[in-house]
Formats: C-alpha cells, structure tokens, sequence
C-alpha cells in the first residue's frame, strides 16, 4: 500500500508540469512567407496564418509564449485597434499602414489558456468556432476583405486528470502490491 501511495504521489506532481499554458503572445515579422516561424498560430481552417494576409505590409505571425505555471497563464486576450502607435507594443498591421493593431494578454479571475488559433472567416462573427472556448474581436475591422479572430481554448479541469490517477492507481493495486516488496 506503500508504493501505491508513493507512485500516485508521483503521478499527481509529474501531471502538472506536462501541462502547458500560455502566458503570452510574440509577434514576429519577416519580409517573405518563408521566414514563417515553425512554431507560429496556425489558422484553424487551413487558410493563411498571416496577420497582413491580404493586406501588404510585413508577413505578421503570432507564436505562443507557454509555461507549465498555471498562475503565470494568460486567461485571455485583449485586442486593441488604435489610431495613435504605442511605442512598447508590436503592431500587428506593421508596414501595411492604417490603424494600428495589438493584442494584449490578460491575467487573473479567469481559466488558463491552453491553445491559440486564429479564425478567417467571410463573414463576422459573435461566438467563437467549434472547440474553441472565447475570441477577440475582429482583427480586421475597418480593413475590409476577411474577418481575423484569435480564438482560443482554455484549460479543463484538474479534477478530472486526479481522478483518473486515482482511480487508475486504484485499478492496478493488487497487481503493484503483488509484485512490489517492501
């Protein structure tokens, strides 16, 4: 009974460290669709991944920043569409001209991000796709052509993960007491 309790022990602080979060976003810029970072949010109907898709500028791709510290965890996103350039934050309309485009993580009073991606549609949209769990606004707006929304999925909870550790712990303890001296 020993070892089972030191093996679910380990099993219950090992789960959390492969969990991965998001706790930001960097933005990242080249000159040819080439210089697309591997690692970059991806468009979840197969479209561009491109933020200036459409538009000219800078290609513009997003990548997420993860952790394994749930309080370190981005909650959401905020986008912000302005007139005036904040000199600290990363344009997401860079070279493309208009209005300037930023997109801001939130923190706290909320469940951690797990996954991003971006959705290009034809149309506007007021609830997020199928499997993703909130979204910006659109990205686009006042830009014309598609509508760009950076959606996301945050995390399930824990409670479920323990539970199939314990209960898996559980299954196989006759077989682990059998075989397992002490």
């Amino acid at each position: 009974m020993v070892a089972i309790k030191s093996l679910l022990a380990i099993a219950l602080a090992v789960v959390p460290a492969f969990s991965q979060y998001i706790s930001n976003i960097q933005v990242y810029y080249g000159t040819k669709p080439n210089q697309q970072p591997p690692n970059a949010v991806k468009e979840v109907t197969g479209q561009s991944d491109d933020i200036n898709f459409q538009f000219g500028g800078d290609y513009v791709w997003l990548v997420p920043v993860k952790t394994s510290d749930r309080g370190a965890a981005a909650t959401g996103w905020d986008l912000d569409i302005t007139s005036k350039a904040i000199p600290w934050a990363q344009d997401l309309a860079a070279g493309a001209g208009g209005d300037y485009r930023y997109i801001f993580a939130s923190y706290g009073g909320g469940t951690p991000v797990t996954e991003l991606g971006l959705y290009r549609t034809g149309s506007g949209i007021s609830t997020p796709p199928p499997g993703y769990d909130a979204m910006t606004g659109d990205i686009n707006k006042g830009r014309g052509k598609t509508y760009l929304y950076l959606v996301w999925k945050i995390a399930k909870t824990e409670d479920a993960a323990i539970k199939a550790a314990v209960s898996a712990a559980e299954s196989s303890q006759k077989y682990i007491s059998d075989t397992v001296k002490i």
